[in-house]
């Protein structure tokens, strides 16, 4: 990373922008990092989760989003290995009240953001800072957050956002591809 000065501002710059840390951001820019790119993820949530959030409500913890997680096992076998290893996922055999057996699936423990949290370590994540509008000029993207200031600028920009979020954020781009998402 390195820093441009625009308009008074000291303003970093990335090889790598990811909008979204969930766990296909996370996942993403943890690729490009072990590359030896410059990264910087921003979500617009309060902390980690995405599609694997977990909430507290009345003293209460619940997952919601997706309920298991499935891994191919003949190609993932070694990231498999890695979360049991550092105790952030366990197989779990859900006992369903019609007696039917089911297989043991995978979870995240103790909540489903825990998977996110560990996908995230060491990465440069912002939570709570939501990207109000992009702009591409002089092959760079610049983003602008909730209020309306540069938050940074880089070569790439990698949206892990659902498809009417990324296309509200592309309309005014150059991107030609609205149409495909």
């Amino acid at each position: 990373m390195e820093w441009i000065y625009m308009q008074n501002a000291k303003i970093p710059r990335y090889d790598c922008i990811v909008i979204g840390g969930g766990p296909a951001g996370l996942a993403a820019a943890r690729s490009l990092t072990n590359d030896g790119l410059s990264v910087r993820i921003f979500d617009k949530g309060r902390g980690p989760g995405g599609r694997l959030s977990s909430r507290r409500a009345e003293g209460k913890r619940f997952d919601h989003g997706a309920r298991e997680i499935t891994l191919d096992p003949t190609r993932d076998q070694e990231l498999r290995d890695d979360w049991m290893n550092a105790g952030v996922v366990r197989e779990w055999t859900p006992r369903m009240l019609d007696g039917k057996s089911h297989p043991p699936r995978l979870v995240a423990v103790p909540a489903m953001n825990s998977l996110v949290r560990h996908l995230g370590d060491g990465l440069e994540v912002d939570f709570g800072v939501r990207v109000e509008s992009i702009e591409y000029c002089s092959d760079e993207w610049s983003l602008k957050d909730q209020h309306h200031e540069t938050v940074g600028m880089a070569k790439s920009l990698l949206m892990a956002i659902p498809a009417p979020q990324a296309i509200a954020l592309l309309e005014h781009t150059p991107f030609n591809g609205l149409d495909q998402l």
